[in-house]
């Protein structure tokens, strides 16, 4: 299944068109198979083991655009990677895919969702970026998926403990 691609802009997050036909400029991209300045890294501790597994590599890329650095995409590259266990699903007629992963796992995309919205409140568009991503996260386990109320309750208690969680 292929992802998509943002772009940030003043009043947010903007979807890309896919496929992409030149290199551009992107918010996010995942860890695996991404080339980071060494210095950057170093500079910016953007590594924050904290977070454990999910989210770090938004982490780093949250630290690139509120430091105004640019991350690209190169359009002639491909890289398969597979992210838990997708289901692509459709509700209301619009395409989704849901991810598969275990309660424990969607206890630390909560926990690390909000702990990265504190972080980063800031920039223009975060705040419906993490929403967007709990509610996707939740209409996915509704949907399709096994063992629903498991995993609703671990996402609901690692909203809290992100809350929580001290900066």
């Amino acid at each position: 299944i292929e992802g998509g691609f943002l772009r940030h802009s003043l009043n947010g997050f903007v979807n890309l068109e896919r496929p992409l036909t030149k290199d551009t400029e992107v918010a996010f991209v995942i860890n695996s198979m991404s080339i980071w300045h060494k210095k950057f890294v170093i500079d910016n501790n953007c590594y924050d083991t904290s977070l454990l597994v999910d989210h770090i590599d938004t982490d780093m890329c949250l630290k690139a655009l509120d430091s105004n650095s640019k991350i690209l995409v190169f359009a002639d590259s491909t890289f398969y990677h597979a992210i838990g266990e997708r289901i692509k699903y459709k509700f209301f007629g619009f395409q989704f895919q849901s991810g598969g992963h275990s309660a424990s796992r969607r206890f630390l995309i909560a926990k690390n969702s909000i702990i990265l919205l504190r972080r980063y409140r800031h920039l223009s568009g975060v705040r419906s970026l993490f929403v967007y991503r709990v509610l996707y996260e939740i209409l996915g386990i509704i949907c399709v998926e096994d063992h629903k109320f498991s995993k609703i309750i671990s996402i609901m208690r690692g909203l809290f403990s992100g809350a929580m969680f001290r900066l």
